[in-house]
């Protein structure tokens, strides 16, 4: 407890100190959230879960800090699905609103401090273009549409390590009629039919895209934040236009550290569903248990990319099962008999406990390092596996080392899980996996019969194959 965080800054590319926990007011964090028109795929839930990380390694190191994540609900994409459904933009909306709140609850997210929706702020969208307009930095176009002028802002592109030359003569920009530069981005989008609209000193219309972050975050927090975050993909054009946008009012830095989290791979290309490599989070946790998802997603730095394969997702829901099968072990052995030990022998589990926790400190405190933080986990599951052997260990010291290790654990927010109602969960995924391989068989797919053989191997099952069908066992007898 009590352990400054470091985090990589993607504007300066230096790693920083966050202020000492304990300090007189709380950090300020933000992530730009899913913009609901759809079920998010699985790579945007590899940034929501980052920021999670975040979130629970400042409470467990003893940071106070105060956290908001928005939430799109007014866009083309919404505008756009929604007419095709036949349906009301915002009744579109608050559908993948309620789903994205299911899915995020499901991979053990826990919600943050504020969940801003763009269309209840839309009056503080208006304030900051009208200090805009006011400022020099943005203009009204014939129609009523507001754009940001990108070159009154040198800072352009630095964040994003884009050059603004570049960026014109390329395909990153779109013309539309009443702008002064391809470049300039809308604030403020003229009223056109069919859409839904906000009164503004410019005429009807609806906000930006960009425009929404900038104000929600000062709005919800205040300024300067201490972390803003996003997937890599957003640092240009998003977070780029959020940062000019805020700094162009004269309030500079809009955020001390800006964190990108790396994009999840399939088949080494970005997860997209403009390119139809990838389907929604939801999709994917109905196959696999979200907490294996989650467990994947540790196999990582945050900020790396990650690849999604059938096989990682075999051996992130091994390593889950692993990490489960070492908890109800210790679990059963506390449950079924009284131990007394020795005081040597309890005196070295509890340094064994130390010395992980330590490990796991430094680990997550090193810009948030969850590979190092697990592995030292991991240890600390062999020891345990271990000490259940040892007589000489005591049931308080194994009661005191699993309370670690479950705890340990929840700061990465795996769900161990203990008691009786976990081994029955586990033993029902075992007779599932069991009557996949018969299956397997019968059709003669033994290669897919000894792939999850091997799973169950993982698992601490033993099977065998008798003429009555096949039978299984735990390795280690639980109680």
């Amino acid at each position: 407890m009590g352990r400054p965080i470091v985090l990589h800054d993607s504007l300066t590319g230096v790693r920083s100190e966050l202020p000492a926990p304990g300090g007189s007011e709380p950090l300020r964090l933000y992530l730009c959230g899913p913009t609901v028109y759809d079920d998010p795929h699985v790579g945007n839930f590899r940034t929501f879960v980052s920021y999670d990380i975040l979130r629970r390694a400042l409470g467990h190191f003893g940071y106070r800090f105060d956290s908001a994540m928005n939430l799109t609900d007014v866009d083309d994409k919404i505008i756009r699905r929604a007419a095709e459904q036949g349906i009301a933009p915002a009744e579109l909306a608050a559908r993948y609103e309620e789903r994205f709140l299911e899915d995020q609850a499901a991979i053990g997210i826990v919600a943050p401090d504020h969940l801003p929706k763009a269309t209840e702020h839309v009056d503080a969208m208006i304030d900051v273009i009208a200090r805009l307009i006011e400022g020099g930095a943005a203009y009204v176009a014939p129609d009523g549409s507001v754009y940001f002028r990108v070159r009154s802002y040198p800072g352009y592109g630095q964040l994003s390590g884009q050059n603004l030359d570049a960026i014109r003569s390329g395909a990153r920009v779109e013309s539309e009629p009443g702008k002064e530069d391809d470049a300039d981005f809308a604030l403020w989008k003229a009223y056109r039919p069919g859409e839904p609209w906000w009164a503004s000193p410019w005429g009807r219309g609806r906000p930006g895209w960009h425009i929404e972050c900038t104000a929600m975050a000062e709005r919800v927090l205040g300024r300067p934040l201490d972390v803003h975050g996003g997937g890599a993909d957003l640092a240009f054009p998003h977070h780029e236009n959020e940062r000019a946008q805020a700094e162009a009012l004269g309030e500079a830095p809009f955020s001390r550290r800006w964190v990108h989290m790396g994009m999840l791979l399939v088949d080494g290309t970005k997860a997209s569903k403009s390119l139809n490599n990838i389907g929604s989070f939801r999709a994917l946790r109905e196959q696999v248990d979200p907490m294996a998802i989650r467990m994947l997603f540790l196999q990582a730095h945050y900020a790396h990319p990650l690849s999604l394969t059938g096989d990682a997702l075999d051996g992130a829901r091994a390593a889950l099962g692993r990490v489960r099968d070492t908890a109800l072990r210790v679990h059963g052995e506390i449950r079924s008999a009284e131990r007394t030990g020795t005081p040597a022998g309890d005196l070295a589990l509890a340094q064994t406990v130390g010395r992980a926790r330590d490990a796991f400190d430094q680990g997550l405190a090193d810009d948030l390092n969850a590979p190092a933080a697990g592995a030292s986990l991991f240890d600390l599951g062999r020891a345990l596996n271990q000490a259940v052997a040892d007589p000489g260990i005591g049931s308080d010291a194994l009661r005191r080392a699993l309370a670690a290790y479950v705890d340990l654990w929840g700061v990465l927010g795996i769900d161990v899980r203990v008691g009786q109602d976990a081994r029955q969960e586990r033993a029902a995924e075992v007779e599932h996996l069991v009557q996949a391989r018969q299956q397997a068989r019968a059709r003669r797919d033994f290669a897919e019969a000894d792939r999850i053989r091997a799973e169950l191997d993982a698992m601490g099952v033993a099977i065998e194959d008798t003429r009555d069908g096949a039978r299984w066992r735990w390795l280690e007898e639980r109680v």
